[in-house]
C-alpha cells in the first residue's frame, strides 16, 4: 500500500491543503535550501502532478517498454528489473539515452542514473515517487537531480513538465501517443 501524504505535493514548504493568495509570495527565505554565497548546489528539476490513477498503473507507466513508449518517446526498450539498463531513442535513433535502474519499489518508488549523448545529463540521477493524497488522487513527484545549470537546464525543466502531462493524459485518458517520435 502506498503511503498517505498531505494535499500539499511540497511538504517542506508546509503549504495548507488548498492555496489561496495568501499562501503565496513563498520567500526564498522560507525554503530549506542554503543560499548561494554559503554553498554551491547542483539545481535539481522538480515536478509534482495529481495523477488520477491506481499507483500499479503509474509504476507500470514508468517502468514498462508498453508505459514508457506511450508518453515519452516511442523508441524504448526496457526490462523492468532493478540494475538494468533502459534506452530511449530519439531523433530517429540518432541520440540515446541509458537510464541505469537504480531502484525499484512496486507503487512508491522509480530510481535512474543517466549516461547520454548530452554531456548535462551524464551521472544525473531522476526519481520518481509515487503516492495518495488524502482525498484518494495519486502524487507523482519527479525530479531529475544534479543537473548542471545553464540553458539546457531551462530547456529540460520545461519538457520535463510537458512529459508529466503527457503521462497524466495516458494514465487518465488512454492516450498513448507519446511526445516524442
Amino acid at each position: 500500500m502506498s503511503p498517505k501524504v498531505e494535499a500539499s505535493p511540497l511538504p517542506h514548504l508546509k503549504i495548507p491543503g488548498s492555496l489561496s493568495p495568501s499562501t503565496f509570495p513563498i520567500r526564498l527565505s522560507d525554503t530549506p535550501y542554503p543560499s548561494s554565497q554559503t554553498q554551491a548546489i547542483m539545481p535539481d528539476i522538480i515536478h509534482c502532478i495529481p495523477i488520477k490513477a491506481s499507483p500499479e498503473a503509474i509504476f507500470d507507466a514508468l517502468t514498462t517498454q508498453k508505459g514508457l513508449s506511450s508518453w515519452w518517446t516511442e523508441h524504448v526498450m526496457a526490462e523492468p528489473t532493478e540494475g538494468s539498463t533502459t534506452t530511449f531513442g530519439f531523433n530517429g535513433g540518432e541520440i540515446e539515452f541509458h537510464m541505469h535502474i537504480d531502484g525499484l519499489e512496486p507503487s512508491e518508488r522509480v530510481r535512474w542514473t543517466c549516461s547520454s549523448d548530452f554531456p548535462d545529463w551524464n551521472g544525473t540521477t531522476l526519481r520518481f515517487d509515487i503516492s495518495v493524497r488524502d482525498d484518494g488522487v495519486a502524487m507523482v513527484d519527479f525530479r531529475h537531480m544534479n543537473f548542471p545549470e545553464g540553458d539546457h537546464f531551462a530547456r529540460c525543466n520545461t519538457d520535463w513538465g510537458r512529459l508529466m502531462y503527457f503521462l497524466k493524459d495516458y494514465l487518465e485518458n488512454g492516450n498513448d501517443t507519446p511526445m516524442m517520435r
